[in-house]
């Protein structure tokens, strides 16, 4: 697993759909398409091979997104 941080002066992101998640996380309701915000950090994370995500978060066949 890697992760990529960022302290930003400002940050914005456009939401275009769902990413895929576990079985136990329910996503967020979005009451807008973008957001914007001031003196935050940024989290890119990703998953590699080998990184046993089994152990971590449970897999769920049946998406919905």
């Amino acid at each position: 697993m890697r992760s990529l941080l960022f302290h930003c002066k400002q940050f914005g992101a456009n939401i275009t759909g769902l990413s895929t998640r576990g079985v136990d996380v329910a996503p967020e309701e979005a009451h807008m398409n973008s957001h914007a915000h001031d003196s935050c950090i940024v989290a890119f994370v990703t998953v590699e091979n080998g990184d046993h995500t089994e152990a971590i978060v449970p897999k769920n066949d049946q998406r919905d997104c």
